[in-house]
């Protein structure tokens, strides 16, 4: 899996950035468990398949025969290999809200 381009990665910011956490000094753990419970609170199911979608080449068709556990190490490498903190951050700082 390769990081997304900038248009690619603006995209994908549109889709998580509801879910993100406002807290920042939080463990890789915890932050991808409060992205995954913002989807489920929110009943954005879509969002985590979209996430996936975005971030690989995998299609929505594929992602639905994967185990529980390979669509978490798959989500998880999604927003390591896109850094999506970095993300956040920039998207914060240049004032793109989406």
């Amino acid at each position: 899996m390769n990081p997304l381009n900038l248009h690619n990665a603006l995209k994908l910011y549109d889709v998580i950035a509801p879910h993100l956490p406002e807290e920042e000094n939080i463990d890789g753990l915890e932050f991808i468990s409060k992205i995954v419970d913002s989807i489920i609170e929110h009943e954005k199911h879509k969002d985590f398949i979209d996430i996936i979608v975005l971030s690989t080449e995998i299609t929505q068709e594929e992602i639905l025969k994967l185990s529980s556990q390979e669509l978490l190490e798959v989500f998880a490498e999604c927003l390591s290999v896109n850094k999506v903190l970095l993300l956040k951050d920039f998207c914060l700082r240049i004032g793109y809200h989406g």
